[in-house]
């Protein structure tokens, strides 16, 4: 292996300055990460003033700090019903409460689910179909389709996907039900990321606490795409970003710049932030 240049160390150290001046230093990072958690507990307390029984959650670059002046990184937030109790075992099932039960086979896609309805009042299987938004599947149980709370979009705003988007401010607006145990699926991302990791235990232990999102969007090749929720573990993600120390934040950031530089100009729609940070996280 050739040895590392000995100017390496001289060209880091102006990079790292140079990160520093453009707002990528630990001040800056802390100040983004405060403002954007204060912003969702304030939107949390306009909703439950109101009477809406919603929980708002700030994801992206610009809550986790890595971004700066020229990146263009917009705000994804997270609105999730809290009168909903979403379930993987039977045992987690409430009385009172609209319970979905998470299951799958193998005619669904990695990474997505479907949620059964099961009666309020006693743990049971629905039966009836009470609105537009549920339907039979072949075995007969009684699904909740993805539509059900995509009419909650904001006045003005335009749909991508899940989201919907309002232009003048740069936010990403996704309603979604949160599961409180963590996708029985991911569980090998445990045994995965804990031997890379074994001295921040409390690092994995703490992303696993966080469940995980179920978001109103199936996949695109899908013949059932409507009954199709994707599991999201985008709360354990913004955990171990403000995990990561301003060295890491850094690298991370940079990734991104020489992305959107050379690569996005050309190639569009090939590579985004997502890539970068599952790239960066498998290398951490």
């Amino acid at each position: 292996m050739n040895a590392v240049p000995d100017y390496y160390p001289d060209v880091s150290r102006r990079l790292s300055q140079v990160l520093d001046d453009v707002g990528v230093n630990e001040r800056t990072v802390n100040v983004r990460r405060r403002i954007g958690l204060l912003g969702e507990s304030m939107w949390t307390l306009r909703d439950n003033v109101l009477g809406n029984n919603i929980k708002y959650y700030s994801f992206g670059s610009q809550t986790e700090g890595t971004t700066t002046l020229g990146l263009n990184s917009d705000t994804d937030v997270l609105g999730c019903y809290t009168d909903v109790n979403m379930i993987q075992d039977w045992g987690d099932w409430k009385q009172g409460k609209l319970n979905l039960l998470m299951i799958h086979d193998d005619a669904i896609p990695p990474g997505y689910c479907r949620l059964q309805v099961l009666r309020s009042d006693i743990p049971e299987a629905a039966e009836d179909l009470p609105d537009v938004h549920r339907e039979y599947d072949d075995e007969g149980r009684v699904l909740m389709e993805n539509t059900f709370i995509h009419h909650d979009m904001p006045k003005g705003a335009v749909r991508h996907g899940p989201a919907s988007t309002d232009e003048d401010i740069t936010v990403d607006y996704v309603n979604a039900f949160l599961c409180g145990s963590w996708p029985s699926e991911a569980d090998a991302w445990k045994v995965r990321y804990y031997a890379k990791q074994s001295h921040n235990v409390h690092l994995i232990r703490h992303s696993v606490q966080t469940g995980c999102f179920l978001v109103p969007t199936g996949h695109s090749s899908s013949q059932n795409e409507r009954l199709e929720w994707r599991i999201s573990t985008s709360m354990a993600e913004r955990y171990i970003m403000f995990n990561m120390n301003i060295t890491q934040i850094k690298c991370y950031v940079l990734l991104k710049m020489i992305m959107k530089t050379f690569i996005v100009p050309d190639f569009p729609d090939t590579v985004s932030s997502f890539h970068c940070k599952t790239v960066f996280f498998v290398f951490s």
